[in-house]
C-alpha cells in the first residue's frame, strides 16, 4: 500500500466550483472517465481516478508533519517575515492535460501565481516532505482514458483572478483544518 502524507491546499470558492463542475459534466463524458480497478488504486494511490468535484489548488503535498499548529505558526511567520504577499491572487489558465502514466491522462486547469510559487518553495524549505514532482499548480478536473479528451485542450472555463485568503491542511487520516491567513496585519504593512 502507498503511504499517505499531509497536504496544504487552497479550496476554490463554491461559485467557481459550480461553474467548473457544470463545464466538466457537459464536456467530459462518463465513458471517457478513467475509474481504476482495486489493483490500480493500490498501484497509484487512493486519490487517483474518476471525476473530481472537490476543486482545489495544492500548495504542497507529501508533507511529513501532521501538526496543524506547526503549519499555522509557519504561515503566520510567512505573513510577518517574508516578501510573500498574503492574501494573494491566482489566475486560472486554459484547460490542459498531463499524462503521468500510460493508463490515464489528467485533465486540469493550470494556475498562475508568483506568490503561490514562492509559498510552495518556502514550505519545501521548512518542512520534510516526500514528493518527486516539479511544482506545477493546477486544478484537477478528471482522470480520463488516454487521449480521450484532447479536443478540450485550450478551452477557457473561468477567467479572472481568485483571491487566496485561506488555506486548508489535511492529514493522512483525512482530518481537515483551516489555516488562517491574517489579512489584518497586511493592511498595515506591505510585505
Amino acid at each position: 500500500m502507498i503511504k499517505s502524507y499531509s497536504c496544504l491546499m487552497f479550496n476554490l470558492p463554491k461559485s467557481i466550483g459550480k461553474d467548473i463542475d457544470k463545464w466538466s459534466m457537459k464536456n467530459i463524458s462518463d465513458e471517457n472517465v478513467w475509474n481504476p480497478s482495486k489493483e490500480e488504486k493500490e498501484k497509484f494511490n487512493q486519490y487517483v481516478g474518476g471525476r473530481k468535484n472537490d476543486y482545489h489548488v495544492t500548495v504542497k503535498y507529501g508533507l511529513h508533519t501532521e501538526n496543524k499548529e506547526e503549519v499555522q505558526k509557519f504561515i503566520d511567520k510567512c505573513v510577518e517575515d517574508t516578501k510573500t504577499k498574503f492574501p494573494f491572487d491566482i489566475s486560472l489558465d486554459k484547460v490542459s492535460k498531463f499524462s503521468p502514466f500510460p493508463e490515464y491522462d489528467v485533465i486540469k486547469i493550470g494556475v498562475k501565481s508568483p506568490e503561490l510559487m514562492k509559498l510552495n518553495k518556502l514550505i519545501c524549505n521548512e518542512f520534510k516532505y516526500t514528493d518527486s514532482y516539479d511544482y506545477a499548480p493546477h486544478i484537477t478536473l478528471s482522470y480520463v482514458k488516454p487521449n480521450s479528451c484532447n479536443d478540450l485542450i485550450g478551452e477557457t472555463i473561468v477567467s479572472g483572478k481568485i483571491n487566496v485568503d485561506n488555506l486548508e491542511f489535511s492529514t493522512p487520516d483525512k482530518k481537515k483544518f483551516d489555516i488562517k491567513v491574517s489579512s489584518l496585519r497586511l493592511s498595515h504593512r506591505d510585505i
